[in-house]
Formats: structure tokens, C-alpha cells, sequence
């Protein structure tokens, strides 16, 4: 009977801790995800598995990010086709009101800005600011990534 008592307090405690830790995770905008986890991880086989147990392709944490942005923030281009594969909206913008077509053009990153552009991000879109893809660019500095959004934003007008 003590045994059993022991388990429970164990079991209680544990639950506790996992919900004060999510609780934590939360307030500091981060929302316990396994998709997108998995995306700033670059762990294709966690992306799979997040979407077969159901989880929502454009699930975003507390701030508005997608996969698709921790996976262009992370530079990582097998995770980005994966969450593509799947079927995620590449437009979403965040809390900010960046898209993950923003994220690429500031990095300077040519080949994630193709794969984007390629897959239908929409260069028009603009933050609240009224500040593009293309501005996010130039304001980085980042010239090459400049002209080849400036081109993938004439060619999808």
C-alpha cells in the first residue's frame, strides 16, 4: 500500500513539473511542439512524425513562428522541403508580421529565397510597417538576395 502511495505522489509530481515546465516554455513564447522542434532541428523524421499523430502543418508558437521559419532561420533547407511536402502556408506572417520569405531575404540566404519563391511565397506582402521582402533585403545589405527577390516579386505580380 505505501508502495502504491509512492508511485502516486512520484506520478503527481512529475505531472507537475511537466506543466510547470510548459507553463515556462509558454511565458517565454515558446509552445511545446514536436513539428516544430523538429524544424529548427532540421529532423525531417520528427516532421513526419508530428504530422502523422495529427498535429496541425501550421501550427505556430506564442509569437506567430511556423516550422517554415525555424527552418529558414536555421538555414535548414531538408526540414523547409518537408514542411513544403506537407502542405504549410509559406505566407504566414508572425506576431511581427514577417513571413519566412522576410527571414531568407535578411540572412541573405539565395538558395532558401528560391525554394520560397519557387514554392509560392508571396514577395507583396508587407508587415504592418509596409516594409516587403525585397526591403528586408536592402536594408540587410544583402545585394544578390536583393535583385533575386526583386525578380521573383515582378515575376509573381
Amino acid at each position: 500500500m505505501n508502495f502504491i502511495r509512492l508511485l502516486l505522489v512520484v506520478a503527481l509530481l512529475a505531472v507537475s513539473f511537466q506543466n510547470f515546465a510548459r507553463a515556462a516554455d509558454e511565458a517565454d513564447g515558446v509552445v511545446p511542439s514536436l513539428l516544430l522542434e523538429s524544424a529548427m532541428a532540421n529532423d525531417v523524421v520528427g516532421i513526419r512524425m508530428a504530422i502523422r499523430q495529427g498535429t496541425n502543418i501550421d501550427v505556430t508558437n506564442i509569437n506567430g513562428w511556423s516550422g517554415a521559419m525555424f527552418s529558414v532561420s536555421s538555414g535548414n533547407l531538408p526540414s523547409l522541403h518537408a514542411l513544403i511536402d506537407a502542405g504549410i502556408d509559406l505566407n504566414q506572417a508572425n506576431t511581427d508580421g514577417k513571413t519566412p520569405l522576410m527571414f531568407a531575404a535578411a540572412q541573405g540566404d539565395k538558395e532558401i529565397v528560391d525554394v520560397l519563391l519557387s514554392n509560392n511565397a508571396d514577395p507583396s506582402i508587407t508587415t504592418p510597417e509596409g516594409i516587403s521582402a525585397y526591403e528586408v533585403a536592402v536594408e540587410s545589405g544583402r545585394q544578390l538576395v536583393r535583385e533575386y527577390v526583386n525578380r521573383g516579386y515582378v515575376v509573381c505580380l
